[in-house]
């Protein structure tokens, strides 16, 4: 099986356009961790060819969902490298939890700096809208990464992954194994984080198109043991169960604990989401069967692309959609697969 990639918008074409440059660079722009309680800074004055126009020097704040998720690590590691490459400052304070109040706290910090754009992981669709509009009031450009707002009169541009199509591609993947009427769970995230939100409702839809039997859907929360709990719980009232998609990578980890402990791993199939190293070690190791992945660095490369746009008075797109690849056992070791696996450190 080939990388499968679905979403239909071609919209945002031209924005990523510039996404292979990002891509061949060996290293983003910054070296320090994004943790807990670090700020990192890539600094202005790119080297060799630049695209630097009038948002030159302006600087802007990027608030990720939360600190030490390796996606959000890996979009920054985009931005770092297409704001030097466009001569704009980018600074990353991220909060410690994926909480609304928690974020809430570091967008309250962020906002007594004045930026002149925020980039910004909202943690929650519609609790994180004052926050965000607090610093938008200060005359910031708002652009939102992989979270978008209910609310979003007040962002310039929102980049995200096709997320129903990703959560549809995992249906269509268990479809082709398992054939029509099989028994399958749904581990979701939690309700109001609208990426997994997506991925749920674009597997559900898929799956009763294609005739899978889903028992159920639960929510693991970003806790890979409650994840192992419920799959075990799950296993003990269907011992029939013949496969399980997780909308996020935490839940694909506690998956497999799950699942090892009820010694399934292979015969249930597994199907994650998010390219971690944890994961696609487990792919190789047959202890997942595939996972679907929105490349991170496309997503920071376009957020960024679009904060200078808006920050030079030109157009940015209102809505980028990137669509996600599926990766199995047989394009694991490809170069577009490495290009979307996600790193701990830029």
């Amino acid at each position: 099986m080939g990388i499968a990639r679905r979403g239909i918008s071609t919209k945002p074409l031209a924005v990523l356009g510039v996404a292979a440059s990002c891509l061949a660079f060996a290293a983003c722009g910054s070296d320090s961790d994004s943790d807990s309680s670090s700020t990192s800074t890539a600094a202005s004055g790119a080297t060799g060819t630049t695209a630097a126009g009038s948002a030159a020097g302006k600087k802007v704040a990027y608030v990720p969902a939360a600190a030490g998720d390796i996606f959000y690590i890996t979009v920054q590691c985009g931005i770092e490298t297409e704001a030097q490459r466009l001569g704009l400052e980018v600074t990353t304070q991220a909060p410690e939890r994926f909480e609304a109040p928690a974020q809430t706290q570091t967008l309250n910090s962020v906002s007594a700096t004045s930026p002149d754009a925020l980039i910004v992981a909202p943690a929650d669709d519609t609790a994180m809208f004052a926050p965000i509009k607090q610093i938008a009031d200060g005359g910031a450009k708002i652009v939102t990464v992989d979270q978008r707002l209910k609310q979003a009169d007040i962002v310039s541009s929102e980049i995200f992954g096709n997320n129903e199509a990703g959560g549809a591609a995992a249906a269509e993947f268990l479809a082709d194994r398992l054939g029509r009427g099989a028994k399958v769970l749904l581990v979701n995230n939690k309700p109001g984080v609208s990426s997994t939100d997506a991925r749920g409702k674009g597997f559900m839809e898929r799956a009763e198109e294609l005739g899978l039997d889903v028992v159920s859907q639960e929510y693991g929360e970003n806790d890979p043991v409650r994840v192992a709990s419920i799959v075990t719980a799950t296993l003990a009232k269907n011992s029939d169960l013949r496969g399980i998609f997780s909308t996020q990578g935490y839940g694909a980890i506690g998956a497999i604990n799950g699942l090892k402990a009820q010694n399934a791993v292979g015969r249930v199939l597994l199907v994650g989401y998010d390219s971690w190293d944890k994961e696609i070690e487990a792919l190789k190791d047959g202890q997942m069967q595939a996972i679907v992945a929105t490349p991170p660095r496309e997503v920071g490369v376009a957020a960024i692309q679009n904060v200078a746009a808006a920050l030079e008075g030109g157009e940015p797109q209102k809505e980028v959609s990137i669509d996600p690849i599926t990766i199995t056992e047989e394009n694991v070791d490809s170069a577009e697969v490495r290009a979307a696996t996600l790193v701990e450190k830029c």
